[in-house]
């Protein structure tokens, strides 16, 4: 676990935002070469990316308080200076902010979302290093060979973080190379590909409370997601 990669004086480099923007690039990067091929101008798609990137912090950090509120509530001025942050939350603010992003300059909707979508995956899968690094989002304890031990654990866990970022490269190839039927196929599936790779995963994290039938609160989100998106995908395909 290195969470501090340098410092040099009052400079900290930390190894959670390094992996954030280096996500942040190769994510803008992706959806730029997808973009061009559509003929739509790079200029647009940096602008989504940052409206959706700055929406997603605010939704990340709200999830993030929402999750652990008795504790927010008792130190309300840590809600700034504390690390954490919730990847759904992000998610969805950062698709809200971006959908309204784009429906103000008036391009079709579904036909960014299905270009963002491989990028999304793509930076998803870096990000997680920088959990790792960080020594956040953590599985439970386990004497399998599995098993990795983070400094500030006193047993083994599963690097959860490790298996969503081997799983979201695996699910950025799959619909990268589907062939979309309809406007919005690909970012309804990556939807319901994140959502059923994180409620899977999540039987093995151990750093969040089960809330209702053994799941998890984002257990429960990713079921969710699961039945919006197939709701939309049977009201688009045609």
């Amino acid at each position: 676990m290195h969470p501090i990669l340098l410092k040099i004086g009052p400079l900290t480099l930390y190894s959670y935002g390094l992996c954030v923007a280096f996500a942040f690039f190769c994510g803008v990067w992706l959806a730029e070469r997808r973009a061009s091929s559509e003929g739509i101008k790079k200029s647009f798609i940096v602008n989504v990316a940052l409206v959706a990137f700055l929406s997603g912090l605010v939704g990340a950090k709200l999830f993030c308080v929402f999750f652990d509120l008795p504790y927010y509530l008792s130190h309300p001025l840590n809600i700034f200076s504390r690390a954490g942050f919730v990847w759904q939350g992000a998610l969805i603010f950062g698709v809200a902010g971006g959908i309204f992003y784009v429906k103000k300059i008036g391009y079709p909707i579904l036909q960014i979302t299905d270009i963002f979508s491989p990028a999304i995956a793509l930076g998803y899968s870096i990000g997680r290093w920088g959990c790792f690094f960080n020594g956040c989002c953590y599985g439970k304890e386990t004497n399998s060979i599995f098993g990795v031990l983070f400094p500030n654990l006193p047993c083994p866990v599963y690097p959860t973080q490790v298996y969503e970022s081997a799983a979201s490269l695996i699910l950025l190839f799959f619909i990268a190379n589907i062939k979309s039927t309809f406007s919005g196929a690909i970012f309804f599936t990556y939807l319901i590909g994140y959502s059923s790779i994180r409620f899977f995963i999540d039987f093995l994290r151990g750093d969040s409370p089960e809330v209702l039938l053994g799941l998890k609160l984002t257990q429960l989100i990713s079921l969710a997601t699961i039945i919006i998106a197939l709701f939309f995908v049977k009201r688009c395909y045609k």
